[in-house]
């Protein structure tokens, strides 16, 4: 018999000319620098995008970003270059990535990283692929055929969302805008055969500050509002009401929640470019997921025919953990506020919403309270690798932050008091873990089986392999 006809694919490729593992490791250090710089855009302007969609379309492209770029890495040290690559990128092609991020709105960013650094990045894949050996190199035409696929799809939607948000007001302005980048990118050329600065680091400008994120035009803000967090956290049933509007409130909360954690982690990644790159792989993630919650939860407003923005949200728990170091959110925000999720209400709360008939929001949280142990992993480790792994240091930082967070609690007890406030004050005298004791005070948890359980989720999570801690 035939072999062609049992083993097809051993007939269907001849040897070509390829490039030579160095020319194919030089663009593929090129891809990272360009990769990295999504993520570092897309992160850092999560907040400052006021669209909902848009918001979790950038929240959904970036885990695609990330997974490239780990991707990438990984094809780097399999060519032989796992220290001396990615190298750093050309003046030239450093100035193009830093300009990007001078975008003024939605509208400009989505023309920034839609119109010309996303097709840019394709056009080179493509080239690249079209002349890789398909045998020899195969492992390089799976990840740019990967690559290709993925970011055609993104500049489609990204796409979709600017014809969908722009004015005709805007389109001079936004054309302007555009010359100026393709000018830019022209003068570059092909993204993949720029020159690299080996031996040099990538210089990242200081990043954009922005202490408060973005909601929807005609939004009402409250700052006193409390989140949703937890199925039977409000008044009366909740998430188990069958009254809409109960429903309604904590659904409605529940989005404001996933959406300030994920642009929480987004300006992780944005201001602290220096990490190593597996911290921004993981604050990527976790954007994802937190999207993704949030996106669930408008499907179930959409059930009681309301959409978010219809009640009052809260810039709240964005510039509250905004106002910690990077230690402290990663502390504070994931091991202590996640922690407590992950271990104190979901079992209880998926058992409460399975009593009562609802299948598919029991489901739901589920799901969310399951991914909340890579979240609190994320803060554990992260906020240990930043302490040297010295767990008196570690130890020390926690009980830091937490007084930190105690007394802006307190402080706006006191302001609520003052303005005759008194029930919202009660509200922020309970958010004081100051008042809960020595172990509060160095863990974050009235409880010892919290702690046990998190420290046992934590642990094993990673499998006890040591990460990759290269910097970009």
């Amino acid at each position: 018999m035939d072999t062609a006809q049992i083993i097809p694919l051993m007939h269907a490729r001849d040897l070509q000319r390829g490039w030579l593992v160095n020319e194919n490791a030089k663009r593929f250090s090129n891809y990272h620098h360009a990769e990295r710089e999504l993520l570092h855009l897309l992160g850092g302007w999560l907040a400052r995008i006021p669209e909902t969609a848009v918001k979790i379309m950038v929240g959904t492209h970036i885990w695609d970003d990330a997974q490239h770029l780990e991707a990438i890495h990984q094809r780097l040290k399999e060519l032989r270059y796992p220290s001396e690559l990615p190298a750093c990128p050309s003046v030239e092609y450093a100035e193009l990535l830093d300009t990007l991020d001078q975008a003024g709105d939605t509208a400009q960013f989505l023309v920034a990283i839609y119109r010309i650094l996303k097709p840019r990045l394709i056009s080179a894949c493509q080239w690249h692929l079209s002349q890789c050996d398909p045998l020899i190199d195969e492992p390089s035409v799976r990840l740019l055929e990967r690559i290709i696929a993925d970011e055609t799809k993104s500049v489609l939607e990204g796409q979709g969302a600017l014809d969908a948000i722009v004015t005709a007001g805007e389109l001079e302005s936004l054309l302007a805008w555009q010359t100026k980048l393709e000018k830019m990118a022209q003068a570059l050329g092909d993204f993949g055969a720029q020159p690299l600065r080996k031996g040099q680091k990538r210089q990242w400008p200081e990043p954009r500050l922005l202490p408060i994120n973005r909601r929807d035009a005609g939004t009402v803000v409250d700052e006193d509002l409390a989140f949703s967090y937890t199925p039977e956290s409000s008044d009366g049933l909740g998430w188990r009401s069958p009254q809409p509007d109960e429903f309604a409130r904590s659904a409605h909360g529940q989005v404001d929640a996933e959406l300030v954690a994920a642009e929480l982690m987004g300006r992780n990644i944005y201001e602290y470019p220096r990490m190593p790159l597996p911290f921004h792989v993981a604050m990527a993630r976790q954007v994802w997921d937190e999207v993704r919650h949030a996106h669930i939860a408008i499907k179930f407003l959409e059930k009681v025919g309301r959409k978010f923005g219809d009640l009052p949200v809260t810039h709240l728990g964005y510039s509250h953990h905004y106002a910690f170091d990077l230690i402290g959110r990663l502390v504070m925000f994931n091991r202590i506020s996640e922690g407590g999720a992950m271990c104190g209400a979901s079992q209880g709360s998926k058992e409460i919403l399975a009593e009562g008939g609802d299948r598919k929001i029991a489901e739901y949280f589920d799901y969310i309270f399951a991914d909340e142990v890579a979240h609190v992993y994320n803060g554990d480790h992260w906020a240990k690798f930043l302490c040297g792994n010295d767990p008196a240091e570690f130890k020390r930082r926690m009980a830091e932050a937490i007084a930190l967070d105690g007394q802006m609690n307190a402080d706006r007890a006191e302001r609520k008091r003052k303005e005759g406030l008194d029930t919202v004050a009660a509200i922020y005298d309970r958010n004081d873990r100051r008042k809960k004791g020595e172990l509060a005070a160095t863990t974050g948890f009235e409880s010892l089986e919290t702690i046990a359980a998190i420290e046992e989720k934590v642990t094993g999570y990673a499998y006890n392999a040591k990460p990759d801690t290269m910097p970009d």
